[in-house]
């Protein structure tokens, strides 16, 4: 792949593979390691990295997204891939990297930037976060409605999490 600009990277340690979005869309590669060391005992035993060896294979461009990805993050309990646009939210599904939703449109005001996105499956619920320190939550079905909407913050809110006791 030759990326005009890589915007966004993550590691997903859980299935060893790397998410590259950018300019051009978003790219899921699988990260093999082979080596003397056992991977989870590498740093220790091989500090300078001179026995290491990874492969990098393009497992697919996932479809669907039509500008340059501002942002995503990963549900790891769900395995959704949440990626994000000034003007287009896409949800993927990681395993098999299928387009599980879209809706176009999603903004919370005009001068704010998304920065963040929380779902709730049990209801159905989206929970945007920008930088001018706004929560927005959405309801989505075939498309996306407000419920309720939150200012009062003055500064960006740059993650959420759910808590781990609640199924939400």
């Amino acid at each position: 792949m030759q990326s005009r600009l890589l915007q966004h990277c993550k590691f997903y340690d859980e299935k060893d593979i790397l998410i590259v979005c950018g300019i051009e869309g978003i790219f899921l590669y699988k990260l093999t390691y082979t080596g003397a060391v056992d991977k989870k005992q590498v740093h220790k035993l091989d500090p300078l990295g001179q026995r290491l060896n990874f492969t990098l294979r393009l497992l697919k461009r996932l479809d669907g997204v039509t500008e340059w990805i501002k942002g995503f993050t990963i549900d790891e309990e769900w395995d959704l891939l949440f990626a994000w646009s000034l003007t287009e939210t896409s949800i993927y599904k990681l395993s098999d990297g299928s387009h599980h939703f879209s809706f176009k449109d999603l903004f919370v005001d005009q001068e704010s930037v998304i920065t963040s996105m929380l779902y709730m499956p049990k209801y159905r619920y989206i929970v945007v976060a920008t930088e001018t320190g706004h929560l927005v939550v959405y309801k989505w079905e075939t498309t996306a409605s407000v419920i309720t909407e939150f200012k009062g913050i003055n500064r960006a809110i740059r993650s959420m999490a759910r808590h781990p006791n609640r199924v939400n």
